[in-house]
């Protein structure tokens, strides 16, 4: 299976892959790969890298396809840690607290058809299934890309901080004067933007 598209080569073949990074937005879970090389020193895309042989290359790719990252590493191992990405070690009641935190975010900072916010009508328990659903989703796809946070981070922050930032509200993960802050905050915003309502029927939903 052919890990790239192919490059542009008008000019030869270009450096890597400049137009890759922090602005693609990741659906659903990431997973890493070690790029195949290619006469040594080019991934199957015909984009060159140098001496992927002896400096072995990983790249991250979100389930919609998106090439996010690439990390030069040892092993796959490395690679994960040099990227903020894990496979293993989220506790479930840790993010069901980040989910929680999230959600009720949420609400706070939404508002109804009257302008009122939404917490003042409904609470946590009131979000559908399936809302909350794909809350949690988006909740483990940021943690297991992020994961460890630095330290002095609660799940509660987390929670709050990625609704906020993600969704661009002017407030966020870089606030809070912790370690690692610009980081969660850069990678809050490979996530799309979402928003909760409520109808003149008192449904909740999201887009």
């Amino acid at each position: 299976m052919k890990q790239f598209s192919e490059v542009t080569k008008i000019y030869g073949s270009p450096r890597g892959r400049r137009d890759l990074g922090d602005l693609v937005e990741a659906e659903g879970q990431v997973e890493v790969f070690q790029v195949t090389p290619v006469d040594g020193d080019y991934d199957d895309g015909g984009a060159y890298w140098g001496d992927l042989k002896n400096r072995p290359l990983f790249c991250a790719r979100d389930a919609g396809g998106a090439y996010l990252h690439f990390a030069r590493a040892k092993n796959r191992k490395d690679a994960l840690s040099a990227l903020g990405i894990i496979e293993t070690g989220l506790t479930p009641g840790y993010i069901s607290d980040v989910v929680l935190a999230y959600a009720t975010c949420a609400l706070w900072s939404s508002v109804g058809p009257d302008q009122e916010p939404l917490d003042d009508t409904f609470q946590v328990g009131d979000i559908p299934p399936r809302v909350l659903g794909e809350m949690r989703y988006a909740c483990e796809s940021f943690l297991k890309l992020v994961w460890p946070v630095g330290e002095g981070w609660t799940a509660s922050q987390v929670g709050h901080d990625f609704w906020l930032t993600r969704n661009g509200h002017g407030a966020g993960f870089w606030d809070r004067g912790l370690p690692d802050g610009e980081r969660l905050g850069r990678a809050s915003k490979l996530f799309r933007e979402v928003g909760l309502y409520a109808d003149n029927h008192h449904n909740l939903y999201s887009i």
